[in-house]
């Protein structure tokens, strides 16, 4: 004979299994947010090493126009409305590696000073344009490369007779958030600036 009492059994069993599917969702979701968290980790991870190899290139590249300068000198102590090595970020980054220069690396070439100089710049150029993401170059003499105001390097040049020549360098940053990202690219400031030489004209 069945008595009118509740079959508390039944209701556990029901609460239990309750239970039981709340702590299988709660683990699912923990384990899709660590999912997510490593993922974003790994992904920082990566865009930082990018970033640490493009500044690699830059300050190799740097080193190399540097070296070229050194080598010639005179060419320093040019009038710097007239000096090849002066010319360049004069234009667009588009135009970065696609001027025109003679071959002077050729065995029957003959060059003078100033082509040979040209042809060293183009062939730099478009080292940049195929290392550095969006990458643009600017050789001047500057005083100060370093904006106290903004906190970071500009690309004017005071072209003081006295300032040292500088060689700055930038690209396109990927760890910059795209909204952050200034719509021109000229707003993107040098991420790399060496001293050629500290002396004036």
């Amino acid at each position: 004979m069945r008595s009118g009492r509740p079959d508390f059994s039944a209701l556990q069993l029901d609460i239990q299994s309750g239970f039981t599917l709340m702590e299988v969702l709660i683990s699912m979701v923990l384990l899709a947010v660590g999912v997510i968290g490593a993922a974003g980790m790994q992904l920082t991870a990566l865009r930082s090493a990018q970033q640490s190899g493009f500044r690699t290139t830059a300050l190799q590249l740097a080193a190399d126009m540097a070296d070229s300068i050194r080598a010639r000198s005179k060419r320093e102590m040019l009038d710097d409305r007239i000096n090849p090595y002066f010319n360049i970020g004069a234009g667009s980054n588009d135009n970065l590696g696609r001027t025109s220069a003679a071959t002077c690396h050729a065995s029957t070439a003959y060059c003078t000073p100033t082509e040979l100089a040209r042809a060293d710049i183009q062939e730099w150029e478009n080292r940049i344009r195929v290392a550095l993401p969006g990458g643009r170059a600017v050789i001047c003499r500057d005083t100060a490369p370093w904006d106290f105001r903004t906190r970071q390097y500009a690309w004017n040049c005071d072209g003081a007779p006295d300032a040292s020549v500088v060689i700055k360098l930038g690209w396109h940053d990927k760890q910059v958030e795209d909204g952050a990202r200034p719509a021109n690219e000229k707003d993107i400031p040098p991420a790399v600036v060496l001293t050629v030489a500290a002396f004036g004209k």
